[in-house]
């Protein structure tokens, strides 16, 4: 009796062991995609209900890549190698270094951490490339300080003489240097697109555009007008596999596609903003030239 009793204990633990759940897919439910630019810091809120965001990026494999992710809550994030489902997930913590196996788009899980479930929550992400320098900043704020050191001493020159003590020349340069500071102001703003790409130009839907990707995190954009569009990518080159994602007037991803057009072509049906959007172009794997063939959807209905 006690032999028998011992074999059902094992038989129950096993049967235990079997029906307890393995990792989860993280990403179901499904979670909205955003693309994660180089060098760049995203900033991002979870509202309450929200379980999380899927970051992709184009990447190579022997690439070495570096993720900071940062938040006001405990998170969880994930790394999803191109067409894989589950991961396990780790707390969002120290800069993940990782050398990537694979060419193509890589995903990155941002998770809410079992303390946050029901709060709104803020945090950024940042992806480097550490074999890489980190770009300098551009120097257009050095020209405002120059000018105005060298509009002030002239005017003490002038009020030097002691009978001349209450000409009203001297006053007048003052506006004039104030004038000027303002106007050097007015070309700070930058077009929604630049941190998109590179600006192709406008997509004309009546004729084919082609371009080419010279490496991993090269993009290329074109602005959209109109209210639908349906455009194919199609690779140029073997080994290349062209991808597309549309963006609306301000900035905020619509869609995206690796594939849907037959083998390594995208292909995208999109509705867009009154104000149009941007078509960008970018690499799902290797390097080559491309060629776009846009239209509408009532043209391909």
């Amino acid at each position: 009796m006690t032999r028998w009793l011992a074999l059902a204990a094992v038989l129950v633990a096993a049967l235990l062991a079997a029906c307890s759940p393995g990792p989860a897919p993280l990403d179901a439910p499904p979670l909205e995609a955003r693309l994660l630019p180089l060098w760049t810091v995203s900033e991002d809120t979870l509202e309450p209900g929200v379980a999380g965001r899927r970051w992709q990026f184009p990447g190579e494999a022997g690439q070495r890549i570096s993720i900071e992710v940062s938040g006001s809550l405990p998170l969880q994030i994930a790394l999803l190698a191109p067409g894989q489902a589950t991961a396990e997930a780790q707390p969002a913590g120290p800069a993940l270094t990782r050398t990537l196996d694979q060419d193509g788009v890589w995903s990155l899980l941002v998770l809410r951490g079992s303390a946050a479930s029901d709060a709104s929550l803020l945090y950024v992400v940042r992806l480097s490339d550490p074999d890489q320098p980190t770009p300098s900043p551009t120097a257009t704020a050095s020209a405002t300080p120059t000018r105005t050191p060298s509009a002030t001493p002239t005017p003490p020159a002038t009020a030097t003489p002691p009978p001349t003590r209450t000409p009203l020349p001297t006053d007048t340069p003052t506006p004039t240097s104030s004038a000027t500071a303002t106007a050097t102001a007015s070309p700070t703003p930058t077009a929604v697109y630049a941190a998109l790409g590179a600006f192709a130009g406008d997509l004309d839907l009546t004729r084919p555009s082609e371009g080419r990707l010279i490496s991993a995190f090269d993009r290329q954009v074109w602005r959209v007008t109109g209210a639908a569009l349906r455009v194919q990518a199609q690779a140029l080159d073997a080994g290349f596999d062209p991808a597309l994602a549309v963006y609306g007037p301000d900035g905020a991803l619509i869609a995206m596609d690796d594939d849907a057009g037959g083998g390594s072509d995208a292909l995208l049906d999109v509705r867009l903003p009154a104000g149009g959007g941007y078509l960008q172009v970018y690499s799902a794997g290797g390097l080559g030239g491309f060629r776009l063939l846009p239209g509408t959807l009532a043209q391909a209905a």
